[in-house]
């Protein structure tokens, strides 16, 4: 069965490859702005790789689907900026002259920007890819 998998061209990890894997095991890899047509054997799980984060599986293909993987311009753009405030606000918490109660709220502010960073790479990897059926 044939299927077509389309890589817009984008910015976000666009020097990077995205590895193709179909049941588990790497198939191919997708260009920023490549098109390719696969002949696979048999329907099962595919997702797309990056690093240690990737996609959702895509799963019950059939025969002429268009796959198009892309990448999310929250997890690639945004987040890598959130961990960058961390000494931003730690300079405002820690200066003299602040109420205690700012202090509190922008300690608990750097905990909640921490715990969602770290969620993001590890609990929600499988985000920063978005494949979808066309």
């Amino acid at each position: 069965m044939k299927i077509t998998l389309k890589r817009p061209f984008e910015k976000i990890n666009g020097n990077v490859p995205y590895r193709i894997y179909l049941n588990g095991e790497n198939y191919t890899e997708l260009k920023s702005g490549e098109e390719k047509e696969l002949e696979i054997n048999s329907a099962g799980k595919l997702c797309a790789k990056i690093s240690w984060c990737g996609s959702e599986n895509i799963s019950d293909l059939k025969e002429g689907d268009e796959i198009e993987v892309s990448g999310r311009v929250f997890y690639n753009r945004v987040l890598p900026f959130l961990p960058a405030t961390l000494p931003l606000l730690s300079v405002f918490a820690f200066m003299d002259g602040i109420s205690e109660f700012w202090k509190y709220v922008l300690l608990m502010l750097m905990a909640l920007l921490l715990i969602g960073f770290v969620a993001s790479i590890s609990v929600f990897r499988t985000k920063w890819i978005r494949i979808e059926r066309r």
